[in-house]
C-alpha cells in the first residue's frame, strides 16, 4: 500500500476528470466522477488557514479507507504565512456511492465540505476495443441439474507482443461450477484468443445472471507501460426445476452382469451394476439389495466422468457379493431419470437373474454282494477254544475301535482343514476375499475386506498380513 501512497502523493489533478466545491480556504473533490467494477477512487479535501484540524476518518459512506496520504505546503499571502494543507484517500468501492459533507476545523471556525456522488460505470466491452473480455454460454434456459458450458475469453489484437493477464474463477451461487483444466488458445481474425470453460450444474430454479467478469491487463511497450481494467457483460440465466421430484437428468443405459447362475452353498456369486450415459450422473446413489436368506455385501460405487463435445456424463459401477445355501433370485435394479430430448420421465431397469446352489454330494458305500457265497461249516469247540476266541475278539475290537478313531481324526483334519490354515493357504487376493466374505458382519474383520476390495476393483496394491488376520480370528 505504500507504493499506492507515494503515487498519491505525485498525482497532477490536472490530467484528471474531478469536480470542485469551495468553501472558504476548503476545496473537497474526487479523481473521477464515474468508476468501473474494481477501479480504486482518490477522494481528496484540501484546507487552508493557520491552524487546521482534520477529523480522523476511517470510512467514507461506509467504504473502508484502503490508504491516506497527507501533504503540507506554506505560502506567504497578503504578507502571511499560509498552510495549505491536503488530505488524500483511497477508496475501492463496489457501487454507486455518495461522499457526506465533512466537516473541517480552520482557526477554530468549522467548515463543511458539500456531498459528491460518484457513479459505477456499466461494464461493457467493446467489439473494436483492442483488448476485449467476453463472456459466452449457449444455454440460457436450463434445468436443475443440466450441465452447460460457460467461456470466458479474452481477446487482444496481434500486436500487442507484451501483454499480461489472468483470469479469475466465476463464482455463482446455487451453482456447482468445474473449471476445465486445459485452456485454449487461438487465432480469430486479427485478434488472438485466450479461452477458458466451465461446466455449470445449477442446484436450484429460479433466475440468474452471472455478473460481469473483469481482468486486469498490463501492456508494455519500448517505452510505456500501460494497465487498465477490462470487463465483460453479464449473462442472464432462467433455471427450471425438474418433475415429480426426479433429480437425475439425461439418457442412460444399464445392465447387471454375474460371474456365475450356478454355485456351491456358502461359495460367492460376484455381480457387477454398471450405469453409464450423459447427464448429471454425479447425482446417482449407492444401491443396495436385500434378498431373503442371503448375505449380501457391496463395495462403495466407483465414478468416471468425462465430458465431450460439450456434454457431460460417465459411467457408474457399483459390485455385489451374494453369499446362500440355497437357490434365490436377484430381483430387478431401476433407474428413473428425466430425459430432456424426450421431455418425459423415463425408466429402465435390469432383467431379474435366477442363481442355483448344487445341493452337496453325500458319500454313498458301496455294497458288493458275492454272487458265490462260502459255504461255512460249525464246529464243536473247547471251552479252552471258546475263551481264547472271547479274548482275541475283545483284543481285535478294541484295536479296531481305536483305529477307527485315528482314521477319522486323519480324515477329518485332512478334508477339512480350520479356518487358519485355510487363510494361510490363499496366494491371492481374490481367495482370500471370496473365504472372509461368509465373515463380513464381523467388525474387526472388515478392514482386512475393505483393503482387499481397493486391491481387486480399485487397482489398489495393499499388503495383506494373514498373520494378523489369524491372530484377530483366534481372539
Amino acid at each position: 500500500m505504500g507504493k499506492k501512497i507515494t503515487i498519491l502523493g505525485k498525482l497532477s489533478f490536472s490530467c484528471l476528470f474531478f469536480t470542485t466545491f469551495v468553501f472558504g480556504s476548503v476545496t473537497a473533490f474526487v479523481d473521477k466522477e464515474r468508476f468501473n467494477q474494481g477501479e480504486e477512487v482518490v477522494f481528496s479535501i484540501e484546507a487552508k488557514g493557520e491552524v487546521i484540524e482534520f477529523p480522523q476518518i476511517k470510512k467514507i459512506a461506509g467504504i473502508p479507507i484502503e490508504s491516506s496520504h497527507k501533504s503540507e505546503k506554506i505560502i506567504q499571502e497578503d504578507n502571511k504565512k499560509v498552510h495549505i494543507v491536503k488530505m488524500e484517500y483511497l477508496l475501492i468501492p463496489n457501487n454507486t456511492f455518495i461522499v457526506p459533507p465533512i466537516e473541517i476545523s480552520i482557526d477554530d471556525i468549522s467548515h463543511k465540505t458539500n456531498s459528491i456522488e460518484v457513479t459505477k460505470n456499466q461494464p461493457i466491452s467493446s467489439a473494436n476495443d483492442d483488448v476485449q473480455l467476453i463472456l459466452e454460454t449457449k444455454k440460457e434456459k436450463v434445468y436443475v441439474g443440466e450441465s452447460f458450458v460457460v467461456s470466458l475469453s479474452l481477446k487482444y489484437k496481434k500486436e500487442l507482443q507484451n501483454i499480461e493477464y489472468s483470469l479469475s474463477p466465476i463464482v455463482l451461487n446455487d451453482f456447482l461450477i468445474k473449471e476445465e483444466p486445459k485452456s485454449k488458445e487461438f487465432e480469430q481474425g486479427e485478434y488472438k484468443v485466450y479461452q477458458k470453460e466451465y461446466l455449470f450444474f445449477p442446484q436450484k430454479g429460479g433466475k440468474y445472471e452471472i455478473p460481469s467478469q473483469s481482468t486486469r491487463v498490463t501492456i508494455r511497450g519500448k517505452n510505456f507501460t500501460m494497465r487498465k481494467n477490462i470487463y465483460s457483460l453479464g449473462k442472464a440465466l432462467e433455471v427450471s426445476p425438474l418433475p415429480n421430484g426426479i433429480n437425475l437428468l439425461g439418457e442412460y443405459k444399464i445392465r447387471l452382469e454375474t460371474n456365475k447362475r450356478e454355485t456351491e452353498p456358502n461359495k460367492p456369486i460376484n455381480l457387477t451394476l454398471t450405469i453409464e450415459g450423459i447427464g448429471n450422473i454425479d447425482e446417482l446413489k449407492e444401491f443396495s439389495l436385500d434378498i431373503p436368506n442371503t448375505f449380501a455385501h457391496s463395495t462403495k460405487p466407483l465414478l468416471e466422468t468425462n465430458m465431450e463435445n460439450g456434454l457431460y456424463g460417465g459411467k457408474f459401477i457399483q459390485k455385489f457379493s451374494l453369499i446362500s445355501e440355497s437357490d434365490f433370485e436377484i430381483p430387478s435394479f431401476e433407474l428413473e431419470f428425466y430425459n430432456p430430448k424426450s421431455d418425459k420421465i423415463e425408466k429402465i431397469k435390469t432383467k431379474p437373474i435366477e442363481i442355483f446352489i448344487k445341493e452337496e454330494q453325500k458319500e454313498i458305500a458301496n455294497v458288493e454282494i458275492s454272487k458265490n457265497p462260502e459255504i461255512i461249516l460249525f464246529q464243536r469247540t473247547t471251552l479252552i477254544e471258546k475263551i481264547g476266541y472271547v479274548l482275541f475278539g475283545t483284543l481285535f475290537g478294541i484295536l479296531s475301535f481305536y483305529t477307527l478313531l485315528k482314521l477319522r481324526e486323519f480324515k477329518f483334519k485332512k478334508t477339512k482343514p480350520s479356518l487358519n490354515e485355510k487363510i494361510f493357504k490363499t496366494k491371492k487376493d481374490k481367495e482370500l476375499y471370496n473365504l472372509l466374505l461368509a465373515y463380513a458382519s464381523r467388525e474387526e474383520l472388515k478392514p482386512f475386506i475393505t483393503l482387499l476390495e481397493e486391491n481387486l476393483y480399485l487397482k489398489g496394491k495393499n499388503k495383506i498380513d494373514r498373520d494378523a488376520l489369524v491372530d484377530i480370528l483366534t481372539k
